[in-house]
């Protein structure tokens, strides 16, 4: 036996010469240790306590002080004095300059000097970014703001997301009963929601109007005709739809991009870059070349001529950028002025997604509807027809929400927005006392 343990690993543990006696004796000794910890657990609770009540009082005081500090610790660096004079810098939103002087002369009884000026290009790196808080566009902020924070002087594209978002969010959610059963949600899960509720109700409302615009009423398309067209009925049109739209947002994009580059002084970034002036000319040319092609058999000598210009100007421009040697700086030239036709072609197809889930949600609708029927007994059908629609609202919902995001960051905010910015966060001194 002895043999066979060792095989097996066994090791034999000793019994502690003190628990080497009858069984009620060791549960005996064992019961009166545990008692005498236990009351020495509590002697030691209580000391704690104590001893917190002695102590409370001072850190709460060396809290609120370190409060109180906080904000002088900030502006350390930013201030300055010899003898009796000081010298405070640092940023404040334009509008509120005259307001500070007033605040100023209110305050000092001695006399002072505030001077302003508007950053110079090297420090506009450093320049924090002013963002207004708006109760309506809190929560299209907050989503932008996870992209990062605008450069000082960039456009902030908060106001654009929250349009686009709504709209997409529409056309690709289309059903007037899923769209009321989002706001409805959002109107009674608000405290939950907090700044969300606008978000969600918006996105709802946006689905209500295209489901009026599509004729759709959870899935149904009988009920009463589309307004302009139920998605189903012509799919290519949804389709060139869908194209326009990317088109439209393309070009808006491309727009700022050239006009953040301008405002940063980069004017050579904004006739050359992927997402300049020339790029943007070329994207035009080739839209208006292959709508003449579609429409009239022709690309057009003009539109042809202007791509070619764009493409050898892209080029060119590559090539002096590119610092190695000749056969590679050609090699990297060409692959990048590719890369901006493509990236171009590749960001339109993108957006064929919006009318692919705007049909994918009447599939949807159908395939329940065909199960539904397969159900023998009306409990049957009810279950399955409530069960069905929730799925279709939760689950194609947030899949909806996501890829509008998508379509948001990678082909929108990755063509013109930066954001490493730093945001503007006004110093505000504490009262010291904090719950």
């Amino acid at each position: 036996l002895r043999s066979v343990l060792d095989t097996a690993g066994f090791h034999a543990l000793p019994i502690p010469p003190e628990l080497q006696h009858e069984p009620e004796r060791v549960r005996t000794e064992l019961s009166r240790r545990n008692q005498a910890l236990g009351q020495q657990l509590l002697r030691q609770q209580q000391e704690i306590l104590s001893c917190a009540a002695e102590v409370k009082a001072s850190l709460e005081q060396a809290r609120n002080t370190l409060n109180m500090a906080e904000p002088y610790v900030r502006i350390d660096t930013a201030v300055h004095s010899s003898g009796h004079l000081a010298v405070i810098s640092g940023w404040i939103p334009a509008r509120d300059i005259q307001r500070t002087g007033q605040a100023l002369e209110r305050a000092l009884s001695n006399p002072f000097q505030l001077d302003a000026r508007t950053p110079t290009a090297d420090e506009r790196m450093l320049v924090p970014s002013y963002m207004p808080d708006n109760r309506l566009m809190a929560p299209f902020a907050t989503l932008v703001r996870q992209y990062g924070i605008p450069r000082y002087g960039e456009i902030d594209p908060t106001a654009i997301f929250a349009v686009t978002f709504v709209l997409m969010f529409g056309m690709m959610f289309g059903d007037i009963g899923h769209g009321l059963c989002i706001a409805l949600i959002a109107w009674l899960a608000r405290k939950k929601l907090g700044k969300f509720t606008l978000f969600t109700f918006s996105i709802g409302l946006s689905a209500s109007f295209f489901g009026l615009l599509y004729g759709s009423v959870f899935g149904y398309e009988q009920l009463f005709d589309a307004l302009w067209i139920a998605p189903l009925s012509d799919p290519l049109y949804m389709l060139r739809v869908a194209l326009v739209w990317g088109m439209a947002f393309l070009v808006l994009i491309s727009v700022i991009a050239i006009y953040n580059r301008i405002i940063q002084h980069d004017l050579t970034h904004a006739l050359f870059d992927s997402n300049g002036l020339v790029s943007a000319l070329l994207y035009l040319s080739l839209l208006f070349g292959l709508y003449n092609l579609y429409a009239n058999g022709r690309f057009g000598t003009a539109t042809a001529s202007l791509c070619i210009l764009s493409l050898l100007l892209l080029f060119a421009y590559r090539l002096i950028e590119t610092h190695a040697t000749p056969g590679e700086r050609m090699l990297v030239a060409f692959i990048e002025t590719f890369e901006t036709l493509t990236g171009y072609i590749s960001n339109t197809l993108s957006f064929l997604r919006v009318a692919a889930f705007s049909l994918n949600h009447v599939a949807l609708a159908i395939a329940l509807f065909s199960l539904t029927n397969m159900m023998e007994s009306l409990h049957g059908q009810l279950v399955t027809l409530v069960l069905g629609n929730l799925f279709i609202l939760v689950l194609e919902g947030a899949v909806v929400a996501i890829q509008v995001l998508r379509l948001e960051y990678y082909e929108g905010f990755s063509r013109f927005y930066s954001g490493d910015g730093l945001e503007f966060r006004p110093l505000r001194l504490n009262s010291g006392v904090s719950g």
